[in-house]
């Protein structure tokens, strides 16, 4: 009786177990399927997509372009010169490290030719080192925009990149003109159809964009650089020439190179303004208010 007890209570107990308050069968397995889903869909959103009313961008495109870095310096082979390229958006230059075969200067005729021999030597090792470090950026490269333009661009963003009239010849396989088409169609998704539409797009999102009231400092930078760059490829830097010119400050200069100087600082100082200008007014009142005293 005592064994039918037990067995009748160790039946019991298998099939009406009791948990902890707030525990529930499987409900670790939900948890897992929940994390692993946002993190699906946290990678999804890290993608270049085209701004439009509907669907904001949830990164900007130098949160994404650091993200690719990090990614090519951690897992190509050898990446060091393909992550500098697309870090500095400019490909290394190693003509710099090509080797220079040594000659021997030694007076002896024999030791001349022995020592000449070994610089001989190690000219060619050095050199063949350097030629496969050029072959191996090049592969890289071709690697690397097919990581970013597969794995980092949406749906929408690979058919307006290659809608572009310069895809074929001058952005297929090379990442860095590719990211600098990219940048410029995250926030130019109707430059194809009206140029003009697209000028005055770049001129109004850069004048409009403030300081968000949680957006830290260095998030608003990037972003407020961004449109910069993006202002700058539809109107180049020279578009407030005839403003500095009409300055008094301009026409009181009599030395031509300061006048070019004026010139040539003025875009940077105008963005500077606005960064300042544009900045979360709860935080930084005194600063602009200081800046408006010097100017009255």
């Amino acid at each position: 009786m005592n064994a039918r007890r037990q067995g009748g209570e160790g039946r019991g107990q298998g099939r009406g177990r009791r948990y902890s308050p707030g525990y529930s069968p499987g409900r670790g397995n939900n948890r897992f399927k929940s994390n692993r889903s946002q993190h699906e869909n946290s990678r999804e959103d890290f993608k270049f997509a085209p701004h439009t009313a509907s669907k904001p961008q949830k990164h900007t495109f130098d949160t994404i372009k650091d993200h690719i870095v990090q990614v090519v310096q951690k897992t190509f082979e050898n990446g060091h010169d393909v992550f500098l390229s697309l870090k500095e958006m400019q490909k290394v230059d190693l003509t710099t490290d090509k080797p220079e075969r040594q000659i021997s200067v030694d007076r002896d005729d024999v030791t001349r030719e022995i020592e000449q021999a070994g610089f001989d030597i190690e000219y060619q090792e050095d050199y063949k080192r350097y030629k496969d470090r050029i072959e191996l950026l090049e592969k890289n490269l071709y690697k690397a925009y097919s990581l970013i333009f597969t794995n980092y661009c949406s749906k929408i963003m690979q058919s307006r990149v290659e809608a572009l009239e310069n895809f074929t010849d001058e952005i297929k396989n090379d990442p860095i003109a590719l990211l600098n088409a990219i940048k410029t169609l995250m926030h130019d998704p109707i430059r194809a159809r009206y140029p003009f539409a697209s000028l005055t797009d770049a001129q109004v999102r850069i004048l409009n964009s403030k300081q968000a009231e949680q957006e830290s400092l260095l998030d608003y930078v990037k972003r407020m650089k961004q449109l910069r760059d993006v202002l700058k490829s539809q109107l180049g830097e020279n578009f407030l020439d005839y403003f500095v010119e009409s300055t008094k400050e301009y026409k009181d200069e009599t030395d031509d190179d300061k006048k070019y100087a004026l010139k040539e600082a003025a875009f940077e100082k105008w963005f500077a303004y606005l960064l300042i200008w544009q900045s979360n007014n709860s935080r930084y009142r005194s600063l602009k208010q200081g800046l408006i005293s010097q100017f009255q």
